[in-house]
């Protein structure tokens, strides 16, 4: 995922490359960790063989911090996750960078 840091309500490219799986697409499921944040499952396209690109875009959240799990989905079928992982993001001060 990029840029870094990751903030939220910006544009976010997000890349996935599969070594032995080549589905026709992916899906990425994006959900707050500590809260629930909504469902937000932006969908990649494939590119290449094995690979995936799109965008994505964290919803505002009220919090210093939050902690984010993305689910790589192929297909978007649960049963066929192939990779999680967790992302911590911070609140922007106003005027901030």
């Amino acid at each position: 995922m990029e840029p870094r840091p990751i903030r939220h309500l910006e544009p976010l490219n997000v890349e996935v490359t599969f070594s032995e799986q080549d589905p026709e697409w992916v899906e990425i499921d994006l959900s707050g960790v500590e809260m629930f944040m909504g469902y937000h499952r932006p969908r990649l396209e494939r590119v290449a063989q094995g690979q995936y690109r799109g965008e994505a875009v964290l919803p505002a959240c009220t919090g210093e911090q939050m902690t984010w799990a993305a689910t790589v989905l192929p297909e978007g079928a649960a049963d066929r996750a192939e990779a999680r992982f967790h992302f911590v993001t911070r609140r922007t001060p106003v005027g901030g960078t």
